[in-house]
């Protein structure tokens, strides 16, 4: 079946398109699986590594930070009567938002005063020590997996079906001269 000239270039603006788009796509989708591998690889070390406690917080701050603004909640581990530092470290990544009001939004959740959740290294408590308001979820990566295969299986046989149209028709193949 020969298509018209009009045809053909919609056809091949479309192949085109969709060429490009998967070289786009599954690159990204590969950098979102890395990163929920690593989050899943982060969780674990906590779960195995350290040992779960109770943190006081102690002061909860918006910062303002390169473009966005930082959430910075101070805490200090509570183990008996022993008195340990400070540390900033919450969640996984350090919290924050695009504008100073969802900052404070997620800065609200933290209570002066309360006691929270929190993972530390046994052997130097003042060393590291994680406040999690939510407890630790393992399986949150496993559940978001599907986002990046939502991503990058379309991505894929987008190329892949690109790929092989222009294959069939002939296209990249050297012509004797």
């Amino acid at each position: 079946m020969k298509l018209r000239r009009k045809e053909f270039k919609r056809v091949v603006a479309l192949e085109a398109v969709l060429f490009f788009a998967g070289l786009i796509l599954v690159p990204l989708a590969f950098c979102l699986l890395c990163q929920l591998a690593e989050s899943m690889f982060w969780r674990l070390k906590l779960k195995y590594h350290y040992t779960e406690g109770r943190a006081r917080v102690e002061k909860v701050e918006v910062l303002p930070y390169e473009t966005e603004f930082r959430v910075e909640v101070t805490h200090r581990l509570v183990n008996g009567k022993e008195r340990h530092e400070t540390s900033l470290n919450t969640e996984e990544e350090p919290p924050t938002r695009r504008t100073a009001a969802e900052a404070e939004a997620l800065g609200s959740q933290y209570q002066v005063g309360q006691l929270y959740p929190c993972w530390y290294l046994p052997d130097e408590p003042d060393y590291y020590s994680v406040l999690l308001k939510d407890g630790l979820d393992m399986w949150w990566p496993v559940r978001a997996v599907w986002i990046p295969l939502l991503i990058g299986i379309p991505g894929w046989f987008g190329c892949r079906w690109s790929w092989r149209r222009w294959k069939k028709r002939g296209w990249g193949k050297e012509t004797p001269s």
